[in-house]
């Protein structure tokens, strides 16, 4: 019988070398033969585990989305407040991109060649936030309408931020952390 622990790890460290492979070289630049060298396997062994290139960024896609729902479990769990829990994630969630750049290069993917799974998949990275959001608007008694426009507003800030601090602004530190906390509030207590 096969170690299914040495195959599921050998599958996390080709969809890390993936990502690294779409973060180095774009998605047209994207190379399976540079994975599987960059895991010394061979040519073929990534097709073992994933039918296609479009199965495997989907892979790749939920692989970042089940890292980050750890994270977005973990500061839910340590806040009771609504509105203390939402700035929280909202904050946690720009810190997770920033410290994980090849992440954001996967999620960023162009939607032209992205299949619908895809898509729908990196929409899926924000849904948690996205529904806490208009919840708690509408908890406050504001229309759905309304609640989900403020949630895309939020969802604009959270990824613009991240950009921010990866362009040529470099923002960051505490003080560059407690005005996004400042805004975020700002936006949700409205």
């Amino acid at each position: 019988m096969k170690d299914t622990a040495a195959l599921k790890a050998l599958r996390e460290r080709i969809i890390l070398s993936g990502i690294a492979e779409i973060s180095r070289n774009g998605i047209t630049g994207f190379s399976m033969r540079r994975v599987a060298a960059s895991c010394n396997i061979s040519c073929a062994t990534p097709y073992s585990y994933f039918e296609n290139k479009d199965n495997f960024i989907l892979e790749m896609l939920r692989y970042i989305r089940a890292q980050w729902e750890l994270m977005e479990k973990a500061v839910c769990t340590a806040h009771e407040d609504e509105l203390e829990k939402i700035t929280e994630v909202c904050l946690t969630f720009i810190l997770f991109l920033n410290a994980n750049p090849q992440f954001l290069a996967v999620i960023m993917l162009g939607d032209i060649d992205a299949t619908a799974e895809q898509t729908e998949e990196r929409r899926l990275m924000t849904e948690g936030i996205e529904n806490r959001i208009i919840n708690y608007r509408l908890q406050k008694g504001e229309s759905r309408e309304s609640a989900s426009e403020t949630a895309m507003l939020v969802k604009a800030l959270l990824y613009g931020t991240t950009f921010l601090m990866h362009g040529t602004e470099k923002e960051s530190g505490n003080s560059f952390y407690i005005r996004v906390r400042q805004i975020l509030r700002r936006e949700l207590d409205k």
